[in-house]
């Protein structure tokens, strides 16, 4: 657990992680409305990709915003050989509040989701929404109830 005390501080946190991400890596976001998340998915895609003053919103009415990336010695492990070229990938920086439970598989396949999981970056805000679908990545534990003003991030295999 790493307390925030700010917006900047939480994007900071995303920073740290997003610097360190690879191919496959899917982070979970939980929390309540302002909590966090888009200011930690902000820090985390700026990070990943490299561009320290990208433009990064929520996809809440878009429910994706895409990013690519080159994968290279940036993402040291991402790459078994540093010789190797450079490869793209993409960050998926997704927002699932606005998944009505009854389409919700349909959109989900529609998103790419579980493909993305293993072929990009995932960043996702909402992530209770996956909890109990077929669809989930496997993450640590299951989301106990937050605090409004609580974000919590699960970093998934």
């Amino acid at each position: 657990v790493v307390p925030s005390s700010s917006r900047e501080h939480t994007e900071r946190i995303g920073t740290l992680v997003g610097a360190r991400c690879m191919r496959g890596d899917v982070v979970l976001l939980f929390g309540g409305l302002a909590s966090g998340k888009t200011c930690f998915a902000r820090g985390f895609v700026r990070a990943a990709t490299g561009q320290h003053d990208l433009s990064v919103t929520s996809p809440t009415y878009a429910l994706e915003h895409q990013y690519p990336v080159t994968l290279n010695a940036h993402h040291n492990a991402a790459l078994p050989d540093r010789h190797t070229a450079p490869t793209m990938c993409i960050v998926h920086h997704l927002d699932l509040y606005r998944t009505p439970p009854q389409w919700r598989e349909q959109q989900l396949q529609r998103l790419g989701i579980p493909g993305i999981f293993s072929t990009g970056i995932c960043v996702i805000e909402w992530a209770d929404v996956l909890q109990g679908s077929p669809s989930s990545p496997s993450s640590p534990s299951s989301p106990s109830h937050l605090p409004d003003a609580y974000l919590r991030v699960d970093l998934c295999d």
